[in-house]
């Protein structure tokens, strides 16, 4: 998966996500069109690389 198309999904998922908070009736249908497998791995995968950087920065400082 290419960057772009990462970030793509991140905004497309974030998204669906407020909608569902929003509008819970349409939004979490919406949402669970929307999560597959691959989303759900990037998605962690993406958590887990944010929460390592943060703590790394944290430490350098």
């Amino acid at each position: 998966m290419q960057i772009e198309q990462f970030k793509d999904e991140a905004v497309g998922v974030a998204g669906d996500i407020a909608g569902a908070v929003v509008a819970p009736e349409t939004g979490l249908a919406k949402l669970r069109d929307v999560v597959t497998a691959p989303v759900v791995v990037a998605t962690a995968g993406a958590l887990v690389a944010a929460f390592w950087l943060g703590r790394r920065s944290r430490r350098t400082r």
